[in-house]
């Protein structure tokens, strides 16, 4: 977060940390009405994490869960749509663009994301615990490739444009992390 304040001087990390937050009341909302008790919330460097009590009774509440911060930033992104075909406000554009950026990203199934969290939901329903935690790793890295290729591509389009390599590095060492420990 610091190198991002200390390279950017304009609203957009704002913004971005803003729908991010956002998205993570998404979760806790969702936690709330299907009256799913929080254990924890935990602050990391490049996420948050909300955990719930009884994460592995109810499979398919989990799915809703895990879907409603996407969902919110969806909407946001609908919402600001609309803005900015009726005033033509750059930072509309923007904030559409951040929305479905954090949508997108959180929908890919990797296993540390919520779309990674929602295959191995579906994966556990038809397998036992070890085989979907290694299908999961295996379809993570497949599709951490093309993540680390746009990063790639964004570096050298957009020189000094670190982020999604970042991002990458932090997902693919989640996912070794917890291979080992398996």
């Amino acid at each position: 977060m610091a190198f991002i304040f200390t390279t950017e001087n304009s609203y957009v990390p704002l913004l971005g940390i803003l729908f991010a937050i956002l998205h993570e009341m998404g979760h806790l909302a969702a936690m709330m009405l299907s009256k799913e008790p929080v254990r924890s919330i935990s602050f990391g460097l490049v996420n948050i994490g909300i955990e719930s009590e009884n994460c592995e009774e109810n499979l398919e509440k989990n799915i809703l869960i895990f879907a409603s911060g996407p969902l919110v930033n969806l909407a946001l992104a609908l919402g600001f749509f609309i803005f900015y075909n009726i005033s033509g406000a750059f930072v509309f554009k923007n904030a559409v663009m951040q929305n479905l950026f954090l949508a997108g990203l959180n929908l890919l199934p990797i296993s540390s994301l919520d779309g990674g969290k929602i295959l191995k939901i579906i994966l556990l329903k038809k397998f036992d615990f070890v085989l979907a935690e290694k299908i999961s790793s295996v379809i993570s890295v497949i599709f951490l490739v093309p993540v680390f290729a746009c990063g790639f591509l964004v570096l050298f389009s957009f020189k000094y444009n670190f982020s999604l390599l970042i991002i990458g590095c932090y997902l693919i060492s989640y996912i070794f992390c917890r291979e080992s420990k398996i």
